[in-house]
Parts: C-alpha cells; sequence; structure tokens
C-alpha cells in the first residue's frame, strides 16, 4: 500500500453540519408584548375607530355625544342642528373642533361663549374674512366665510347660534329671533366683517 493510499484511509470523514437554536431573550419578548398591549389599548380608547364624528380632544363616538345638548330641552337645538349639518359642518367639522386652514373651532371658542351674542350672530349674517384669534390662538384662513344671511331665514341663523353656543361642552344661552332681527335692522346690507371690527362690538 502506498503512502498515498494510507494517508487516504486515515482521513477522518468531514463532519455534518449542526443546526443551532437560538434562544429570543426573555427581556425582548416582554418588551414586544407590552408595546403590543399598550399601542392596542391605546387606539381602543383614543383612535375613534376611524369614524369620521370623532376628532381631538374627543376619543370616541361615546365621548362627542357626551358633549351634545339634550334635542328634547330646547326645540331650537333640535332644529339649528339641522341647519349646521347643513350649512357649517363642511368647514367647522361634525366636532365643532374646526378645519385647519378652512376654520376655527366653535368648540370652547371664547367668540361662542359670550354672554351677549351681539358679535356672534354678525358673523353668520355678514360672513367673515381675515385671520381671527379664538381663545388666544389665532387661526389664518385661506377663504374668507360666506355671508350665509342671504340663505337662512332669521329664524333659522338663531337656531343654528343656538345649537352652536350649547353643543360640545359650550355653556352659553339661546339666540332669539327678536336678537337677530336686532342686528339685521341696525346694520342693513353691508360686505363681510373683519376680526378687528368685530371685537368693538359689545358682547358682555
Amino acid at each position: 500500500m502506498s503512502d498515498e493510499t494510507k494517508q487516504s484511509s486515515c482521513t477522518a470523514p468531514e463532519a455534518e453540519p449542526a443546526v443551532t437554536h437560538t434562544t429570543l431573550p426573555i427581556w425582548l419578548v416582554a418588551a414586544f408584548l407590552i408595546l403590543l398591549f399598550t399601542s392596542a389599548w391605546t387606539f381602543n380608547e383614543r383612535g375613534g375607530w376611524f369614524d369620521a364624528k370623532v376628532n381631538q380632544p374627543f376619543t370616541s363616538v361615546g365621548h362627542v355625544m357626551a358633549y351634545q345638548p339634550r334635542m328634547n330641552e330646547n326645540p331650537q337645538i333640535r332644529l339649528g342642528k339641522a341647519v349646521f349639518t347643513k350649512a357649517c359642518e363642511n368647514c367647522h367639522d361634525a366636532s365643532g373642533m374646526g378645519r385647519q386652514g378652512t376654520a376655527p373651532p366653535l368648540a370652547g371658542s371664547d367668540w361662542v361663549n359670550a354672554p351677549k351674542p351681539d358679535r356672534i350672530i354678525r358673523i353668520p349674517l355678514y360672513g367673515l374674512s381675515g385671520p381671527i384669534t379664538v381663545s388666544g390662538k389665532q387661526y389664518s384662513f385661506n377663504l374668507a366665510m360666506m355671508e350665509l344671511g342671504s340663505a337662512l331665514s332669521e329664524q333659522e341663523v338663531a337656531n343654528v347660534l343656538t345649537y352652536i353656543r350649547q353643543a360640545w361642552g359650550n355653556k352659553a344661552g339661546p339666540v332669539s329671533v327678536e336678537q337677530v332681527q336686532a342686528v339685521k335692522k341696525e346694520i342693513g346690507k353691508r360686505p363681510n366683517f373683519t376680526p378687528e371690527e368685530l371685537q368693538k362690538v359689545a358682547d358682555r
């Protein structure tokens, strides 16, 4: 037997590759489960389930509805909500929180909650243009708010303002048709108001 043959017969066969198992650290699994649970809980509590009615600061449809006025307490509220849905909701949103670049919030607005409605009556009657400060925050808009005085009756203006002043947690008093008529009689016809002009109108 040659030396080459002897060397070949003594060489050990190559070992089969072994399969190794890597175990994830327990802390990593626990952290993932905690993150998953927290995300699911946050979405359930604050996500609104993608419902278009829910916008900040509201977190669910139930939360939104809890801040709606009771329709059976004042028929003006029921009628005013119908006017709001038709004429105002596209810009101010069903939540009353407004839309960025389009309209300011009505919920919690110092303009809406003023004791006297003389100032706010002028806005739907004659429209509004220019940047406005609401509850200490300034809002600028691409378009002016069109007047609704020619499209809505005096009673409808009173109804929608009453709804706005008592919806979304607002606590201001109702607006009467006589108050709307008094403003129209005092002013007559005119172009849009600016916030600066409205600030001169007493609201207390």
